[in-house]
């Protein structure tokens, strides 16, 4: 039996009704940042608040946000481990509000670690333009031409799959409560 708070994945998409009517009954909800009522009610998730709060942003006084998790890859807390760096520079990506720094809930941008191509020998660079300007003996500080040859996509990422990210909210989701956030 799940928690309330948990987050699960499962392979199905938005067109599949009578599977949604079930997870809907049983206390799943698409993580897709809905904005939920903090009291019981019909649009409201008193439990699942209790657990979560507002950690994933809210959007006013009454309501809190479930997680927003479309198009994310999710990251283990690193709970003071250190293997995130850049853990106290974590933001909020949801409503301006919610967590921050080393806290469930937090985020963090794209980012491509500081790196660097040297090339050493003193041959042309042969995938630029010939030309005496682009020497690998000479760098751009000191006085010679520079170059860059962009490659890659538009984004840095891992091979993926989509999944659809779902938590439990404890029992049958009320009658105002949308599963999507759509």
């Amino acid at each position: 039996m799940p928690v309330v708070g948990e987050i699960a994945t499962f392979a199905f998409g938005d067109g599949s009704a009578t599977l949604i009517d079930s997870l809907k009954d049983q206390g799943w909800l698409a993580c897709e940042g809905q904005s939920i009522d903090r009291a019981a009610g019909p649009n409201g998730l008193p439990e699942l608040f209790k657990v979560i709060g507002t950690a994933w942003g809210c959007d006013g006084p009454d309501v809190f946000n479930v997680p927003d998790l479309r198009g994310e890859f999710l990251r283990g807390w690193n709970h003071g481990r250190g293997s995130d760096p850049d853990a106290a520079g974590r933001h909020v990506s949801i409503n301006n509000s919610g967590a921050k720094a080393d806290n469930v809930g937090s985020a963090q941008d794209h980012l491509f670690a500081s790196h660097n191509h040297g090339i050493k020998g003193g041959t042309p660079v042969g995938m630029m333009t010939p030309s005496p300007d682009y020497c690998a003996t000479h760098p751009a500080g000191e006085g010679r031409g520079f170059g860059n040859l962009m490659q890659g996509g538009t984004e840095t990422r891992p091979r993926n799959v989509y999944v659809m990210y779902c938590i439990f909210t404890g029992g049958p989701l009320p009658p105002q409560v949308k599963f999507f956030a759509n």
